[in-house]
């Protein structure tokens, strides 16, 4: 526990204000090319049990003279999309319902990270950012850390807009609220899909595992008969963090980011990207 500390400070103390963003892959990178290929790999990486099964995102910041704040959101108790999918037979439903959440505190998500680290399944960015943005972070976390009750969010919802959020979205709303280059990251993070009608279920229209996995029509392509569908998946934004950190520990700079002197460091075994302001 002591050596962990000291490594986090290692990448935390550079800067007397910071935002940190910890992506976690999924066991089984998911593939959203078709419903098809999108079931196939997420049950696929449900096998073995391992923890953050569609991935998973925490975040943190750390203001002028304070203690590091973590957090990060999930399901409550009593929710399961497996159940939803196997047994109710919601279909691909699953993924914009709305359901009892909680959030995740420093401890616990410390202790998360702790054990991430050691392994190969998370990214991290840290970002020196102003003292006022962090503390409109603070804002917005205690605004958000007081809301009764907290909706564990479907991939479509945004809590800015007073809905309920899944980690990924509550990730991005620090970077919009502190109006720290959100129309940049959300452009990087952000993907559209268009879910089949046919494939959304509910208590009353039941969509079978076999339906879903049957169905191979383009999940990026436009079309009639579809739920169109904005989302952030923790896989992109982890992908995207180890693309800028292996460019950097190859020429020094990370082209996507030219408003950014980047550097790379470890946390562990994690790539950590680290970006200060130019």
């Amino acid at each position: 526990m002591k050596l962990f500390a000291l490594l986090l400070l290692a990448v935390t103390s550079a800067h007397a204000a910071e935002f940190s963003l910890y992506a976690i892959k999924s066991p089984k990178l998911l593939d959203w090319t078709t419903p098809r290929s999108l079931i196939s790999t997420t049950l696929r990486g449900a096998i073995g049990g391992a923890s953050h099964q569609i991935g998973h995102v925490f975040v943190g910041f750390k203001c002028d003279g304070e203690a590091e704040v973590l957090s990060g959101m999930t399901n409550g108790p009593g929710f399961s999309s497996r159940t939803n999918l196997l047994k109710k037979k919601h279909g691909m439903s699953v993924l914009i319902q709305d359901n009892a959440g909680r959030l995740q505190l420093t401890e616990e998500v410390q202790k998360d990270i702790r054990k991430l680290s050691t392994g190969k399944r998370m990214s991290a960015m840290k970002m020196e950012i102003s003292n006022d943005q962090c503390l409109r972070m603070k804002e917005w976390y205690r605004e958000y850390s007081l809301r009764t009750p907290i909706i564990y969010g479907g991939v479509d919802k945004r809590p800015l807009n007073g809905e309920g959020a899944g980690c990924s979205a509550y990730s991005m709303s620090f970077f919009e609220y502190a109006d720290l280059d959100y129309a940049e990251f959300n452009k990087r993070f952000e993907q559209t899909i268009y879910v089949p009608n046919e494939l959304l279920g509910s208590d009353t229209f039941k969509v079978s595992l076999g339906t879903i996995y049957g169905n191979r029509k383009k999940l990026a392509v436009p079309a009639a008969n579809a739920l169109e569908v904005k989302l952030y998946d923790p896989n992109t934004m982890y992908l995207w963090i180890l693309k800028q950190v292996a460019e950097v520990e190859k020429t020094g700079k990370a082209t996507e980011l030219p408003g950014y002197q980047a550097k790379a460091t470890n946390l562990n075994k994690t790539k950590v990207l680290v970006l200060k302001p130019l």
